[in-house]
Parts: structure tokens; C-alpha cells; sequence
């Protein structure tokens, strides 16, 4: 079994694989991983819960943004595993061409993306993931081009309200208007629907820029808020970063395997 992870700035989402399939997923707040005896633990208890034997896994393969926490899992594997821990990085040998500035620099959720993209969706895709940070990444021919990142929902949500003294905290949804008659309505107005209108834009633009129209794939914890009133998206796949993570651990085998050879 591997233990395939997105580890996020606020969210980390844990998925458990077997023989190829995702069989149990679950969200953990990052904050909760501090030491590598502390994600023993929460892992123990989620595997208990779902009478699930911790023992089986074999493997772990992370998809980080957040540094400091990335040598926990190191620590988790080298002590709880007996494997080492199999990072997602932009690696030239995985069949896939990082036709930007500095490969160095992309995300590992945003390349988890990109593998997700092409084991299941093929080698044209662009992808939007509504996290703390909105990404759109394009990958055309089996290469990445690049993309753009806005601040997510939440993520604006909260500095408009943390920088503003009478402004509230509101539950975010589309608003089925362009003018709002209360502060609610406007700030859904500003935030959820101003997002939607960019996104829109920067996709249809992305569609000229290439002259091709690639299948779009939304994912990631809001997306569902939005997916219904985006223009272009084909489909809505929550699991594709860890479907990602899994494609970019099972390339990464082969590799070794080769190399071995």
C-alpha cells in the first residue's frame, strides 16, 4: 500500500492506495502534523476507525508546499515506514517537458496537478485549483506552460475582513446578480463572483494564446462553489492532486527500476 499526501498550507488530504485505487482519503488540518510521532498517531487512529492495518503501507509519496513540515514525513518514513519518503518534484526523467522560466519554482501541488491531468485526462488539459491559493496551470502537448495564481476564496475572504473594521465574515456563494443591495451580497459579489469573471477570462485567454481548446478540470476544497458557473470546465475531479501524486509515485517505480536494471 502507499500513503499518497497533498500537504497543504491549511489543508493536507491523505490518501490511501492499494493495487492502484484510492480507497480511503482523508483531511487533516496541517497544523496538526508537528512531529513525526504526532502524524503517527493521527494516522493510527484514522486507519483504527476505518479498520484499516497502518502496518500495510509501504510507501509514502508527498506533494509539499510547506518546507518546515516536509521533514516530518522524512522522519515518519525513515521511523514508522522503513522506506524513504518519495517527494513530487518538476523531474525532467518523468516524461513530462517544464516549459517555464524555472521548474525549480513550481508548487508540488500544481505538479501533482499536471501528472494528475495526464494519467487521467491525457496530455492537454488546463487545470484550476481553489485552495488557499487559486492555480490555473496549462499543459499542452505534454508539457507545462505555466499558468497564474490568484488568492483563494477563503484567503480573501479573510484579509478583507481581518483589514476592515465593520465588514463581516460571510459564508461564500455565487450571487446571482452583478449588483448587490446589502453588504453580504456585495462582498459575495466582489469575491466569489469577481473570482468566477477572472478565471473565465483567463481561461478564454489561455484558449486564444494557444488557438486550442484543452479539456479544463476544476479540484481542490471550493470548488464545488464554483464549478456550476465557471464557462469552460468539463469536469470536477477533488481527488486529482492525490491521483497526481499517485501517478508521479508509480513513474518514479519505473524509474528505479530501470535504473536498477
Amino acid at each position: 500500500m502507499r500513503l499518497l499526501v497533498d500537504l497543504g498550507n491549511t489543508i493536507t488530504m491523505i490518501g490511501l492506495e492499494d493495487s492502484g485505487e484510492i480507497l480511503k482519503t482523508w483531511r487533516l488540518d496541517t497544523r496538526s502534523l508537528g512531529t513525526e510521532d504526532q502524524l503517527f498517531a493521527n494516522l493510527s487512529m484514522l486507519f483504527f476507525a476505518s479498520d484499516l492495518d497502518i502496518s500495510k503501507v509501504k510507501r509514502v509519496c508527498l506533494a509539499s508546499v510547506v518546507p518546515a513540515l516536509t521533514a516530518v514525513f522524512e522522519y515518519y518514513c525513515t521511523r514508522y515506514v522503513g522506506s524513504e519518503l518519495v517527494r513530487v518534484t518538476a523531474d525532467d526523467r518523468m516524461g513530462i517537458k517544464w516549459d517555464v522560466d524555472y521548474p525549480a519554482e513550481i508548487g508540488a501541488d500544481r505538479i501533482a496537478n499536471v501528472f494528475g491531468a495526464l494519467g487521467n485526462y491525457g496530455e492537454n488539459a488546463i487545470v484550476v485549483d481553489f485552495g488557499t491559493a487559486i492555480t490555473v496551470d496549462v499543459f499542452l502537448d505534454g508539457a507545462f506552460k505555466g499558468g497564474a495564481i490568484l488568492p483563494g476564496l477563503e484567503t480573501s475572504m479573510k484579509a478583507l475582513y481581518q483589514k476592515t473594521a465593520r465588514l463581516p465574515q460571510i459564508a461564500l456563494s455565487i450571487f446571482p446578480g452583478a449588483v448587490g443591495k446589502n453588504t453580504e451580497q456585495n462582498i459575495r459579489i466582489g469575491i466569489v463572483n469577481g473570482t468566477v469573471y477572472a478565471l473565465n477570462g483567463i481561461i478564454e485567454k489561455a484558449f486564444e494564446q494557444y488557438r486550442t481548446k484543452p479539456v479544463v478540470i476544476t479540484t481542490g476544497g471550493t470548488a464545488k462553489r464554483v464549478h456550476d458557473h465557471m464557462k469552460f470546465v468539463d469536469y470536477c475531479d477533488p481527488l486529482l492532486t492525490l491521483k497526481g501524486v499517485l501517478e508521479f509515485a508509480l513513474r518514479n517505480e519505473r524509474l528505479e527500476e530501470n535504473t536498477t536494471c
